[in-house]
């Protein structure tokens, strides 16, 4: 959030600048046919009057509205107006931000500061209230979540671009993930509840992505590649079903941060990490190494392959016995259950309504199906031979 902001629809990709109407201007018919957000022109135009010397950025993702603003970002979610039409009550909004606030304080204490009321006064000025404040004759017209903003440079996936990533700074990601994963260990998970989670996203892989091959190509070869993918996705799930739920059984399972990317991660000093997931519980209920593969994953796609075996290491020997390394065919099928997964989310931005950069978006489905099948061979982004996922990638492309 606090560096970069991507959310994809549906499920949390494709951050945006918001094309707003300036100070004093009403918002227009698009702004209201968007989740309702009450109090977030109000806020831009408090803000801008008490820095307005300073740059004041608006970013519009799926689920929220965001301002920056010197080393503050005030963050308003959007909630969609109910099947009768009407506002979501400040309850909600309210209710939503404190728990974003809960969950990821868990992993970044530093960096969520707290969620304030926007109140209004009498003559129509707005200010952030602190909680000692809300007995005051003002009107609240909606909640802000309030971050400390983190250098924009040193996001992993900022980084990783630069090439400015160090190993050091791997084994700095993982030490942090480590000290995350021991304090959110669930010892009594029951292991069909995860068996069942993955099964689910298994599912939806399959129901989503059996329809790409019509928006990615002509032909019956296309159609093929995908379904030998989803297939063998499938089988190995079938071989690794017993053996993921044997990892919930001796307690390994964590409620980890759910949505581990790389712009979710601040190599600063120290380690912050971002942006969890916070609609799905049942997702963030995972093994540790299923969120390392995400991660190692999504850097390796980024174009730094060596980062996922270097994080798979340090994790190792960070964790020692205390979080067993997982055989490698589990890590591939994790690798091939979360390509499947990005797979399936850049793919939905192809049947959005008067969707937008779509040939970007058949390219990150293509590249995200190659790794899958590349997994689905035996490749995991914690180890193995990434030349054969690249090879993969580009006979995927081609075809």
């Amino acid at each position: 959030m606090a560096g970069s902001i991507e959310d994809e629809p549906g499920r949390g990709g494709g951050a945006a600048r918001s094309r707003l109407p300036g100070p004093g201007v009403r918002p227009g018919a698009d702004d209201r046919r968007a989740a309702v957000c009450g109090g977030f022109e109000a806020l831009r135009e408090s803000l801008a009057r008490a820095h307005p010397r300073a740059r004041l950025r608006c970013i519009e993702t799926h689920r929220s509205r965001v301002l920056l603003v010197g080393d503050r970002v005030y963050k308003l979610r959007r909630l969609h107006a109910g099947p009768q039409g009407g506002e979501p009550a400040l309850a909600d909004r309210e209710r939503v931000l404190r728990r974003e606030l809960e969950l990821n304080r868990r992993h970044s204490p530093p960096v969520y500061l707290g969620v304030q009321a926007l109140g209004r006064h009498p003559g129509g000025r707005v200010e952030l209230l602190e909680d000692g404040q809300r007995d005051r004759d003002l009107e609240v017209i909606d909640w802000v979540l309030v971050m400390r903003r983190l250098p924009r440079a040193r996001m992993l996936d900022q980084a990783i671009h630069a090439g400015t990533v160090e190993p050091a700074d791997i084994d700095r990601v993982a030490a942090r993930l480590r000290a995350f994963h021991l304090e959110g260990r669930q010892a009594g998970l029951r292991a069909d509840r995860l068996v069942a989670r993955i099964g689910r996203e298994q599912r939806r892989n399959g129901q989503t992505l059996a329809d790409a091959a019509r928006h990615l190509g002509a032909g019956r070869g296309p159609v093929r590649a995908i379904e030998q993918v989803l297939a063998q996705s499938d089988a190995r799930w079938a071989e690794q079903r017993a053996a993921c739920g044997a990892r919930a059984a001796q307690g390994l399972i964590v409620e980890g941060h759910g949505d581990l990317r790389p712009e979710h991660v601040c190599l600063r000093a120290p380690i912050a990490l971002i942006d969890g997931l916070e609609f799905s519980r049942s997702l963030r209920l995972l093994d540790p190494w299923e969120e390392l593969c995400l991660l190692g994953l999504l850097c390796g796609v980024a174009g730094a392959a060596w980062i996922g075996p270097r994080l798979g290491c340090a994790y190792q020997a960070c964790a020692s016995g205390e979080i067993t390394r997982p055989p490698a065919e589990l890590l591939a099928f994790y690798t091939a259950h979360h390509a499947l997964v990005r797979a399936r989310l850049a793919f939905a931005h192809l049947l959005a309504p008067r969707a937008r950069r779509r040939l970007h978006w058949q390219r990150q489905t293509r590249r995200y199906l190659a790794c899958a099948q590349a997994a689905c061979e035996g490749w995991s982004a914690l180890g193995g031979a990434w030349a054969s996922g690249a090879a993969a990638l580009t006979s995927a492309v081609a075809r």
